[in-house]
């Protein structure tokens, strides 16, 4: 495309699979062939990848990290993975955030009865201060756009509040294609 002066001058390439990227055998070719262009990575953060953690050294990268939860048996619950896990998660995205140009920034996406609870909305908002996120994607459950309790309503506007005392952005994730979903989120995340 870019040789086909196809793109414009601001350009950004997403690079989000049905699985996780940074798992990818060729995913140093993909991080060399973006070739300076805006890369946002959606990741679990289970997985350090030096040839990345180098490339956020020097490049524009969105490094977006799929959390979920705030303690490790829902990370657990949520992810179908081991207690230690959300640790281990930890450790990386400290090391990704470490970086000089690229950019953490964690996930949180709202499952009714799993993670929307105070426990684990504490315990995500402690991880986003630990990892200086710069800001967090708050979402639902794509089972549950269309009913939203009003306790996950409380979760959210927590949340969201939270992070704003600590200087961290909350952004909606508004994509899905119902209007009160939007209606909602907007409302709740400003």
């Amino acid at each position: 495309c870019k040789q086909e002066e196809m793109l414009s001058d601001s350009y950004s390439v997403i690079l989000s699979t049905g699985g996780e990227p940074l798992l990818h055998p060729k995913r140093k070719e993909f991080y060399d062939a973006f070739d300076g262009a805006e890369l946002v990575i959606n990741t679990n953060g289970s997985i350090y990848d030096t040839d990345l953690a180098e490339l956020m050294n020097h490049e524009k990268v969105l490094l977006l990290i799929s959390v979920d939860s705030g303690t490790p048996q829902t990370y657990s619950r949520v992810k179908g993975v081991g207690m230690s896990a959300l640790e281990n998660v930890k450790k990386n995205l400290s090391a990704y955030a470490k970086a000089s140009v690229g950019i953490v920034a964690l996930k949180y996406l709202f499952v009714p009865g799993v993670n929307d609870n105070q426990e684990d909305i504490d315990g995500f908002i402690k991880l986003c201060e630990e990892v200086n996120a710069m800001f967090v994607v708050v979402s639902v459950d794509y089972f549950s756009v269309n009913n939203i309790t009003e306790h996950m309503q409380d979760m959210i506007l927590r949340l969201n509040t939270e992070l704003s005392e600590r200087d961290i952005l909350c952004v909606p994730y508004t994509a899905w294609e119902t209007t009160e979903y939007n209606k909602i989120m907007r409302a709740l995340v400003k």
